[in-house]
C-alpha cells in the first residue's frame, strides 16, 4: 500500500487470478508496508482494510498487523472445516492415523465395534469418511455408491493430500 498505484495493482493480480481460473477461490489480502505510509495514513488503510472481507493492514518490518492477518488465516481455515463423526473398524488403523495427522479430533473412543472419532476435517477430505459415518445425516445420503468405489476415492485422496495438492 506504500506504493500510490496499489489499487491498480491489486486490479492486475485479480484479472491474473481470472486467466488461471481462481478467481472463485477465497482469497487472504495483505496490505504490507503500512510502516512506509504516514501514521495518519497508516491508521486510514488500516480502517479500509478492516472493511473488507479476509483483508489486513500488515508491516512485516514493524509486526503491526500480523495478528490480525493470523486470525483471518485461522477464520478462513475455520470455514473450511466441517464436523464428521465416524466408527471405524479396528482394521482401519490407517484412517485414525491419518486423521489425527490431517483434520482436528476432539474426541476418540474404543468401542466393541471399532473406533469412534469426532472431530473437524476440512470439507474436500469429508467425503471418504461417509461409509463409516456415524451421524444420521451423512448415513442417509448415499453419497458413495459402493465399498470399491468410496476405496478408490480415498486412496485418491490421501495419494492427493501426500503431495499437498487439494482434492476435488
Amino acid at each position: 500500500v506504500s506504493n500510490p498505484n496499489y489499487p491498480s495493482q491489486i486490479k492486475a493480480v485479480e484479472r491474473v487470478l481470472g486467466d488461471i481460473g481462481a478467481a472463485d477461490k477465497r482469497q487472504v489480502i495483505a496490505w504490507n508496508k503500512t510502516d512506509l505510509l504516514h501514521e495518519e495514513d497508516a491508521n486510514r488503510i488500516a480502517l479500509e482494510a478492516a472493511g473488507k472481507p479476509f483483508t489486513v493492514a500488515i508491516s512485516t518490518k514493524t509486526r503491526f498487523g500480523l495478528q490480525d492477518l493470523v486470525s483471518v488465516l485461522e477464520e478462513c481455515i475455520r470455514d473450511a472445516m466441517v464436523p464428521f463423526e465416524v466408527l471405524l473398524p479396528y482394521s482401519r488403523g490407517d484412517i485414525v492415523a491419518r486423521l489425527h495427522d490431517k483434520a482436528v479430533v476432539d474426541v476418540e473412543e474404543y468401542r466393541p465395534e471399532g473406533t469412534y472419532v469426532s472431530g473437524q476435517i476440512h470439507f474436500h477430505m469429508a467425503a471418504p469418511l461417509a461409509e463409516y459415518s456415524c451421524r444420521e445425516e451423512d448415513s442417509d445420503t448415499g453419497s458413495l455408491s459402493s465399498s470399491s468405489e468410496s476405496e478408490n476415492d480415498e486412496i485418491k485422496m490421501w495419494k492427493a493430500l501426500a503431495k499437498n495438492r487439494r482434492v476435488d
